[in-house]
């Protein structure tokens, strides 16, 4: 399933951790915002991983799933780039 995730985190150190964390699962489709593909037991263990990383008193993170109806109805305006295609992995 798609989901979109976004943060809002005030520290250099906690805000870069976390950019690196999403940049390994998913593609920036804006500086703070993430689209990632992952099942919904990976996103639970992507979410708890968010959650040691941030300090929940300050930061926020937030993740919104995205049916494929949705997500191929999604539009983009201006100089960012489309929602990405289903990256395929062959080990």
């Amino acid at each position: 399933m798609w989901h979109i995730i976004c943060y809002d985190i005030s520290d250099d150190r906690r805000r870069t951790r976390v950019a690196r964390l999403l940049d390994d699962v998913g593609d920036r489709i804006q500086f703070s915002v993430f689209e990632v593909r992952l099942p919904a037991e990976a996103i639970s263990h992507l979410v708890d991983r968010l959650e040691q990383e941030i300090d929940l008193q300050t930061d926020v993170v937030s993740c919104f799933a995205i049916c494929e109806a949705c997500r191929d109805r999604a539009r983009t305006c201006g100089t960012g780039s489309p929602l990405t295609e289903e990256l395929v992995w062959i080990v």
